[in-house]
């Protein structure tokens, strides 16, 4: 089989349910137009896209969009070469303090293109409004 029509590995958490990790595989497949595989360990290559998940990043993670939730929760180890984006400052900032100087990188949330690439109405109202609030000051530039 081509390569470039395999399953993209992806690498989420499963272990409890929330929108970060259960959209990673449709956004990647959204844009990408390819399937995606969960991989349960980081040995093989594999994504890591959307959900605050840097802290299981492992020298074989691909970094697109991934986040910390917390910087005392840890980043990982990825190899720096390896990350094409960050999910925001927050995340930079974590990774700078783990790592010394890190390559300039994109910062921006992979979540964001869930509503356009999934046919999601954004709510007028969400609930929960002021986290929402809190984590946008925390991640977009």
């Amino acid at each position: 089989m081509d390569p470039r029509h395999e399953p993209i590995a992806l690498r989420y958490f499963i272990a409890i349910p929330n929108v970060g990790d259960t959209i990673s595989p449709a956004i990647v497949s959204g844009i990408c137009r390819r399937e995606t595989i969960w991989v349960p360990d980081g040995d093989s290559p594999h994504l890591l896209a959307t959900g605050s998940i840097l802290s299981i990043a492992t020298p074989a993670s691909l970094i697109w969009g991934a986040g910390v939730m917390h910087p005392d929760i840890g980043v990982g180890s990825p190899r720096l070469e390896n990350i094409y984006a960050l999910r925001g400052r927050l995340s930079r900032d974590a990774l700078a303090r783990h790592a010394g100087s890190i390559p300039d990188v994109p910062l921006g949330d992979p979540a964001w293109l869930a509503a356009g690439l999934l046919g999601i109405r954004r709510s007028d109202s969400p609930p929960f409004r002021e986290l929402i609030d809190r984590d946008l000051d925390a991640t977009h530039l």
